[in-house]
């Protein structure tokens, strides 16, 4: 709070006023502020210490420190710790045996075998009736980890950022908690977890070594979400797979579209942008829609700033207003905001007016959009970096839609630097240029 008040009468010139306490610019008045900032600094430090000594005392018991029981667990009030002056009490786990029920599920799947796949198929009605949604692979990996099903109580094991880093201070309180699941399964299955590690330098190097071409702009068509690239190795050999995958079928199993092969989609868009926009036909076709547009363009930025205009006028009167409101005593908290945000409103404005200013004295022909197009193609036709690559791709496409049908590739293209960032209408739609090419699945 302190730096912060400095940084307001320093920086931006606000003086900061009290209204409970009578402290003013001078030395004493600074004296008594600093003075009031320790002190309100060390009842915050030592309430928090004597908070965390009544948690740990209640950890040591294994009753409840707060926050939502783990899945599979509930809490009741012990009797004997209510008292008038603590009429809550204190809590202690029991089970919740519908939710108890699906962690048993899960231990006993891993320990015959079984995937994070296999679990989220044998749950997925249950945790449906029970929570709305299934369980996702990272809830999965949560609740195979918790001692606490085991019977062991763990306070303090890690911080809410790094709960999976053991902190030097935990408690852990064997054989207190009703246990879910015998501690002999709770161990076959961190064995199996462990062995079944990847380490963290091969991960990280197997992922560096495939540039996903279409992440962003690669969609689902079922559900919308968007489809990550993903590394898989074939169970026979060594050689991996890239492939696109639902986000949320591969997070929840709620969605059907199937996994499509990063190689095989990345190509058809490939090839759909050099037949669109490098083949004789379809550089004609384009050079077309650009003169067309640019014969279009002074016009369209001439009405867009006359509405701009009649857009700021509006504002300035409606400003006018409220400044003889505040004029005549009628100033209020709600007036000054509204005065703000319509303040905000034509700053903004003003600003794209001058931007739409720019555009208008920009001269360029058709000579400038060829030469732009063929570099362009050059760059697209001899480029070997994926990166680089990526980049040529995203510049022509707009979005990839992939469903269990077929794929469709809409591209776009964005006109040369001099036109501001424009997005150039070749398909003579107001949104910019939309080309769709549907391709079906091979």
């Amino acid at each position: 709070s302190g730096w912060h008040k400095q940084y307001l009468r320093k920086k931006c010139g606000i003086q900061v006023e009290y209204a409970s306490q009578r402290i003013d610019g001078s030395p004493e008045g600074q004296l008594l502020e600093g003075v009031l900032e320790d002190l309100a600094q060390f009842h915050s430090a030592n309430l928090a210490r004597e908070v965390m000594k009544g948690l740990t005392e209640n950890g040591l018991k294994a009753w409840h420190c707060g926050g939502r029981p783990a899945f599979g667990f509930a809490v009741e009030v012990i009797p004997e710790t209510v008292t008038p002056r603590r009429p809550l009490g204190s809590k202690r786990y029991i089970i919740n045996e519908p939710e108890a029920a699906v962690v048993r599920c899960i231990f006993n799947i891993y320990d015959a075998g079984g995937t994070y796949g296999d679990i989220q198929a044998a749950t997925r009605d249950a945790m449906i009736r029970l929570h709305g949604r299934p369980l996702s692979p990272n809830s999965i990996h949560d609740i195979l980890r918790n001692e606490k099903y085991s019977g062991t109580f763990v306070y303090k094991r890690g911080t809410k950022k790094e709960h999976r880093h053991t902190r030097q201070d935990v408690i852990r309180v064997p054989g207190i908690l009703p246990a879910i699941v015998p501690r002999e399964l709770w161990e076959r299955v961190q064995v199996r977890m462990d062995s079944r590690k990847i380490n963290p330098g091969e991960r990280a190097s197997n992922k560096a070594k495939r540039e996903f071409l279409l992440a962003g702009i690669i969609f689902c068509g079922q559900c919308g979400a968007a489809l990550v690239g993903n590394n898989v190795r074939g169970r026979t050999e060594k050689k991996r797979y890239a492939y696109y995958e639902c986000n949320k079928r591969q997070r929840t199993r709620e969605c059907t579209l199937k996994t499509i092969r990063a190689d095989l989609v990345e190509q058809m868009v490939i090839d759909e942008i050099k037949l669109e926009y490098f083949t004789p036909e379809g550089k004609a076709n384009l050079l077309a829609k650009f003169e067309d547009y640019l014969s279009a363009r002074p016009n369209l930025i001439k009405l867009q700033s006359a509405q701009m205009k009649k857009d700021i006028g509006a504002l300035d009167r409606k400003i006018n207003n409220f400044l003889l409101a505040i004029e005549e005593g009628r100033s209020t908290p709600a007036v000054m905001d509204r005065l703000a945000q319509y303040e905000q409103q034509r700053a903004e404005l003003k600003a794209q007016l001058s931007s739409f200013a720019m555009k208008q004295n920009t001269s360029f022909g058709i000579d400038e959009i060829t030469t732009y197009l063929q570099e362009a193609e050059e760059q697209f036709q001899t480029c070997d970096d994926p990166k680089k690559l990526k980049h040529l791709i995203q510049l022509f496409t707009d979005s990839v839609i992939v469903d269990n049908e077929g794929v469709e590739i809409i591209l776009k293209i964005k006109t040369p630097p001099g036109f501001s960032g424009d997005v150039l209408d070749t398909t003579g739609s107001p949104n910019g240029i939309r080309t769709r090419v549907s391709t079906l699945r091979g």
